[in-house]
């Protein structure tokens, strides 16, 4: 088997949504979408099971969950046997 075939019983990707292809998952990411290009790939996306699971993936958080995510690995890092000089 090739690396590019997948075991029988693996899904293929939806290659509308494949986030390999398509720039639009990248600029997701990076906050770079117009609001227009955001509302088309999120209703595209949530269409399928697979789509969602890469919107959530790749959207940007919004503030608080930022927040709450920064709060967890503080509290994670201070919580540590070796204190404050984790890395």
């Amino acid at each position: 088997m090739s690396h590019t075939e997948r075991p029988e019983g693996h899904a293929q990707l939806d290659p509308d949504l494949d986030r390999n292809q398509d720039e639009r998952w990248r600029k997701l990411a990076a906050g770079r979408l117009s609001p227009a290009e955001h509302d088309a790939l999120r209703e595209e996306a949530m269409k399928t099971d697979e789509g969602r699971a890469l919107y959530e993936l790749y959207r940007p958080l919004d503030d608080a969950e930022r927040a709450r995510l920064y709060g967890a690995v503080q509290g994670a890092r201070t919580s540590t046997p070796w204190g404050r000089h984790v890395r």
